[in-house]
């Protein structure tokens, strides 16, 4: 089972506390602490705080973001613990899929897809999924015609230089 530390003890965090619970006490990960800038807790709901400097010190495999920024939140941990951090950084919003399935996001999280896509349908999907936007084709429009192009020579297209 996944140790995960939740980052967020403001609003997005209540918003999504009690789907937490579900997940933690139905045995898909284990929250093992909350984690905010309101650093005056002892605990949170039951789970212990543990204060951000503390966090290199703890064991754990992914960070859940329940604040609306992720942003600000990618950033502060990139500041404690490297670039290397997004790796295991969930946008809490992802649990509230339906049927969300947290070991499979794993596997996505870890091998994160390329979307060739049409449309804003790969934007969209990494947005979602609270996943880095890894598609040559984002945010662009192809007509059908310069799509099927695209995707017959795909290889050769990707490597010319923008």
């Amino acid at each position: 089972m996944e140790n995960v530390v939740i980052w967020g003890s403001g609003t997005g965090y209540c918003k999504l506390i009690n789907l937490l619970r579900f997940y933690d006490r139905g045995g898909v990960f284990h929250i093992i602490g909350v984690t905010s800038n309101e650093d005056f807790y002892i605990s949170i709901d039951g789970y212990p705080f543990i204060k951000k400097e503390m966090l290199k010190e703890i064991n754990f495999n992914y960070i859940i973001v329940t604040m609306d920024d992720y942003q600000s939140a990618l950033k502060e941990a990139e500041i404690l613990f490297g670039s290397q951090i997004q790796e295991k950084m969930i946008v809490g919003k992802v649990l509230q899929h339906p049927r969300f399935n947290f070991d499979k996001y794993i596997k996505i999280l870890k091998n994160i897809p390329t979307i060739i896509s049409n449309d804003c349908f790969a934007g969209y999907l990494y947005h979602r999924l609270g996943l880095p936007f890894q598609s040559p084709t984002i945010n662009m429009f192809w007509t059908p015609e310069n799509y099927y192009k695209l995707l017959c020579n795909l290889k050769e297209y990707m490597e010319k230089p923008i």
